[in-house]
C-alpha cells in the first residue's frame, strides 16, 4: 500500500492477525533479545505501535523503553533525558520515541515552566556566563529562541565571538 508521496505503508493490524504480531512481539520483548526499537524495525512499524502492542498482550514494559506514566511524567523524563545527553537524537535512542514526539515534549515542558520564570531562569544562567548555545541546549530551545527571550525579560546580551573580540561592524 503506497501513500500520496509513494511511500509505502503497512496494513493497519486488526482482529487476529494483531494478536498473534502482539504474541510474537511480547515473546521476544519479555527474553530480553531486542529492544523496543528493534522491534518496531523488524516487523515495519513505529515504536509507539510497538508499546500498544506490547501494553495488549500485558507486557509491563518498565525502563528507559517505557517514558513516564501520563503526559507530564513523559515530559519530565525526556526534559531530563535531555539535558543530560545534550541532543535530541540521544533521547530518541533512549527513549524509542519519535524525533518529533521528543521535540514537542520539550517544547512542552518549556510551556510549563511558564516564559517568564523560564526567561528569568535563563537570564541568570546568562549573566552568569553561559553562551545562548549553552542555554539552547540546556532548555532545547532554538538560539533565537533564547535570544528573543532574553531581550524580552530585558537583559543585555553580550557582544557576539566571545570574550576578548569585538561586534561585528554594522
Amino acid at each position: 500500500m503506497e501513500d500520496d508521496l509513494g511511500r509505502t505503508r503497512s496494513k493497519p493490524l486488526r482482529g487476529q492477525q494483531r494478536s498473534e504480531v502482539a504474541a510474537e512481539l511480547a515473546e521476544q520483548f519479555v527474553q530480553g533479545t531486542k529492544s523496543i526499537r528493534e522491534l518496531a524495525t523488524s516487523v515495519g512499524r513505529r515504536p509507539s505501535l510497538v508499546r500498544r502492542l506490547l501494553a495488549e498482550a500485558g507486557v509491563r514494559t518498565d525502563g528507559p523503553e517505557c517514558v513516564g506514566t501520563d503526559l507530564d511524567d513523559t515530559a519530565r523524563i525526556v526534559r531530563d533525558c535531555y539535558r543530560r545527553s545534550g541532543s535530541v537524537q540521544a533521547v530518541v535512542e533512549m527513549t524509542s520515541l519519535d524525533r518529533r514526539v521528543v521535540r514537542h515534549l520539550l517544547a512542552l515542558s518549556v510551556n510549563q515552566l511558564g516564559r517568564s520564570e523560564l526567561a528569568a531562569e535563563m537570564g541568570h544562567r546568562y549573566q552568569a556566563g553561559a553562551t545562548l548555545q549553552e542555554i539552547a541546549g540546556e532548555t532545547g530551545q532554538s538560539y533565537n529562541q533564547v535570544r528573543a527571550a532574553l531581550i524580552e525579560a530585558g537583559v543585555s546580551l553580550r557582544p557576539p565571538g566571545g570574550p576578548g573580540k569585538s561586534p561585528h561592524p554594522r
